[in-house]
């Protein structure tokens, strides 16, 4: 994927590693193949990606990395313990590898929102389809941090539904 863009393009400006697997369900109703889908996709996957990119950001001395965690990753809930784990996984690489770059001009920013309207959200309990976000607002929270870099860097931004905090 990466060898491709650059056969195109002589710079790589970002990266947004979006993609996620849940399965909520009772702790000990979980399997060792659940471990593994969700540690793959949602934890192996954004570091598969950031490794692919970060050589050619080292070089240019310029990038920045959009991980799109989870508001699970910041709090956790009932029959989410696999899920759970894995962004709060992806939120410690984020600050970890935020730390490690920042010298080369690389910024790093997990994004962590509530529930979107996607064929993940709204599969728990909680979530109500007048409570959640619409894809756009996530994409908004990333152009938003990838445009405050100019100047200066969000380390984590959260973005939850307006009636979550009611």
């Amino acid at each position: 994927m990466v060898t491709g863009c650059l056969r195109h393009f002589d710079l790589i400006d970002f990266l947004v590693n979006n993609s996620g697997v849940a399965r909520y369900a009772p702790f000990l109703e979980l399997t060792v193949q659940d471990w593994d889908q969700m540690m793959n996709v949602n934890l192996k996957g954004p570091f598969l990606c950031m490794q692919a990119v970060l050589p050619t950001m080292l070089r240019q001395n310029s990038g920045h990395i959009i991980n799109i965690s989870s508001i699970r990753g910041l709090e956790t809930i009932p029959t989410a313990s696999i899920y759970c784990a894995t962004k709060f996984g992806l939120n410690g690489l984020s600050s970890a590898l935020a730390k490690e770059v920042a010298k080369h001009g690389i910024c790093i920013t997990a994004i962590c929102p509530g529930g979107i309207r996607t064929h993940l959200g709204g599969t728990t309990p909680e979530d109500k389809p007048e409570d959640l976000l619409a894809p756009d607002d996530v994409a908004r929270a990333a152009l938003f941090a990838l445009e405050a870099s100019a100047t200066g860097v969000l380390t984590q931004l959260t973005v939850v539904p307006r009636r979550s905090l009611v």
